[in-house]
């Protein structure tokens, strides 16, 4: 009759992650009623150590191209929204830093440096992951739209990106549109003056928008338009040099796996900028 016992206990802890003593995601009270600690951020919390949340799934990814900012996101039963959890990590503390639902699906997020994130992986059992080059290999284009612009006039610009490797890459085309005048903020447009840099007359504010992830082959060609002038009105006629920058998020496959099985996949990405100084002429 022991035995059995024990068998029923052992077998649930077969399918979910093990903490070593102390390891695991507690309660935040958000009062002073509960033990202190001190979060590695250096903030001063109460947790309920007797309260431990259930990690279901955990997943561990890096952030950025140099592999110095990662992500943590752990999948949890319901949890209250009045609650931000705190992970506990020998001996450190991690401050919640997001939350989200969907689905019936709940989830703990937190923002870690690499060294952390070696010991949070290790600790649950879980894939640090890392960003690497795809080996691809971009060619970039701005030009105008057209020779002949008149001061005041709206000016176009179109940018061209070309494969010219064989890897086939995913990029954004177009968003983060959301804003008083709908521009696009992948691109910035820094426009001189007889050497002088002109300001950014348009909106400071933006709140994303639709991105279109395109799919670009090994010696594929594709382009977008922009108006430079909602950055910058060509108010006087002259030669004007425009730094031109488009930011790219890149895939090197297009996964359309459903939350949370497509957070194994979120550090296959690369980051790149393209740009050209070039000029335009405004005549009179």
């Amino acid at each position: 009759m022991i035995m059995k016992q024990l068998l029923f206990f052992l077998i649930p802890l077969a399918g979910t992650l093990c903490f070593g003593q102390n390891n695991g995601l507690y309660s935040c009270t958000g009062s002073k009623n509960g033990t202190e600690v001190i979060t590695v951020d250096s903030q001063a919390l109460h947790i309920n150590l007797k309260k431990k949340i259930d990690i279901t799934r955990a997943f561990v990814f890096s952030m950025n191209n140099e592999n110095t900012d990662f992500y943590v996101e752990l999948i949890t039963p319901k949890i209250s929204n009045k609650e931000w959890p705190v992970l506990l990590v020998d001996g450190k503390y991690y401050r919640s830093t997001g939350k989200g639902s969907g689905a019936d699906v709940y989830s703990v997020s937190f923002m870690v440096n690499r060294e952390q994130a070696n010991e949070i992986s290790k600790a649950l059992n879980v894939p640090c992951n890392l960003r690497k080059h795809f080996g691809h290999a971009l060619d970039f284009q701005f030009e105008p739209v057209k020779d002949d612009y008149k001061a005041g006039d709206s000016v176009y610009v179109k940018f061209k990106i070309t494969n010219a490797s064989d890897v086939t890459v995913w990029y954004n085309k177009g968003g983060m549109y959301r804003n008083s005048n709908g521009r696009c903020d992948y691109f910035d447009f820094e426009i001189y003056y007889n050497d002088i840099l002109l300001p950014d007359e348009g909106p400071q504010m933006n709140f994303g928008g639709r991105e279109y992830v395109f799919e670009l082959g090994p010696n594929q060609t594709d382009s977008l338009t922009e108006c430079i002038t909602k950055w910058t009105p060509f108010t006087k006629p002259g030669k004007y040099k425009v730094k031109c920058i488009y930011r790219l998020h890149l895939k090197n496959e297009n996964n359309f796996t459903d939350y949370p099985d497509n957070q194994n996949d979120l550090h296959k990405a690369w980051d790149e900028k393209a740009e050209k100084t070039i000029e335009i002429t405004i005549k009179e």
